[in-house]
């Protein structure tokens, strides 16, 4: 859903900025005049789309928004424009001009906050429309961008709750604040990453610690059954082999097979041990070709080699069809 907003920030010294930071990455937060809090996410992605949308070389800084809501018929002028940049931090007014009379009420004091038109597309901003000067800021814990003449007492508070000297610079300020921003990133993190291991409790507490060692615990549990799993498929695969040999070895002890198929039927073995069991024992003992030294050659008068008997044996063909074959296919290659 895409809706237009009004927000507000201040400025953070007497002399007008010819730059300044529209949002930082990560949730911007506003509250509104009747009360209502409203916090809206900036990505860097949406940087580039706000900048991506801008239809003008500059855009507008106006007084009050009178731009977007004139009350009368007369002029409304221009503050000031300025341009968009996209850094490391966030979305920046670059290349900002004031207009002479703006300046001075900038310089004076009579305007201290600035307030931008944008619009959200599902919670994230997308798009700035214009900013106007105002003194009705509604964006929350925002440094001032034109300090009041009889001092800040905005500053004064960032200094004392950062733990810095009365005396600290605008860079030890903005160092600070950047620390914290990324502290609080990190703690967001971890707290993401505790989440994601089934840990809701907060960072640091005692329920969170208690969470934290049994979710190690279950993570070293989940390795060890791994490791068991990969050990008991190995002892399997172990043990699946040596019954194959066993087997196989019996089967050409007993001249149920050929000594030539042993690695056939060993790796029929490993694929379907039940099955390979079973045709081995329907196989008649001693039909094979023995794996034993050779008998001598069979008498003139017997047409048949012991070679040849066997395989008739295993494969139960009669001996006169067997002969009828033979004497075919040797009348076929005479």
């Amino acid at each position: 859903m895409r809706r237009r907003h009004t927000g507000f920030n201040v400025f953070e010294s007497q002399e007008p900025p010819a730059e300044f930071l529209i949002w930082a990455y990560g949730t911007v937060p506003f509250r509104w005049a009747d009360g209502r809090q409203m916090d809206f996410l900036f990505t860097p992605e949406d940087a580039q789309e706000v900048i991506r949308r801008v239809q003008m070389p500059e855009l507008p800084i106006d007084y009050e928004h009178r731009s977007q809501s004139p009350v009368d018929n007369g002029p409304v002028p221009a503050a000031g424009w300025f341009q968009l940049e996209a850094r490391p931090d966030g979305l920046w007014a670059v290349n900002v001009r004031w207009t002479e009379t703006a300046a001075n009420l900038l310089r004076a004091g009579e305007y201290r906050h600035w307030s931008p038109v944008f619009w959200d597309e599902d919670g994230h901003i997308r798009q700035l429309d214009m900013i106007g000067l105002t003194n009705q800021p509604a964006t929350v814990n925002q440094m001032p961008l034109v300090a009041s003449a009889v001092g800040d007492s905005m500053r004064e508070k960032l200094i004392r709750i950062l733990g810095l000297a009365e005396d600290a610079s605008e860079e030890q300020i903005e160092a600070a604040l950047a620390e914290l921003q990324n502290r609080a990133g990190q703690l967001e993190q971890a707290q993401a990453l505790l989440a994601e291991a089934g840990i809701q409790a907060p960072i640091g507490s005692d329920e969170a610690h208690g969470q934290a060692m049994a979710a190690a615990a279950n993570a070293l549990l989940a390795a060890r059954v791994s490791e068991l799993e990969a050990e008991l498929a190995t002892l399997r695969t172990q043990a699946l082999e040596g019954e194959a040999e066993a087997v196989i070895e019996a089967a050409l002890s007993e001249g149920r097979i050929h000594a030539a198929s042993r690695e056939y039927w060993l790796d029929r073995y490993r694929q379907n041990p039940r099955a390979v069991r079973a045709h081995l024992a329907s196989l008649r003992a001693g039909a094979a070709v023995p794996t034993g030294p050779l008998r001598p050659p069979a008498a003139p008068s017997d047409p048949l080699s012991e070679t040849e008997k066997a395989i008739i044996a295993q494969t139960g063909v009669s001996v006169e069809k067997y002969l009828a074959t033979k004497r075919r296919l040797e009348e076929q290659h005479a």
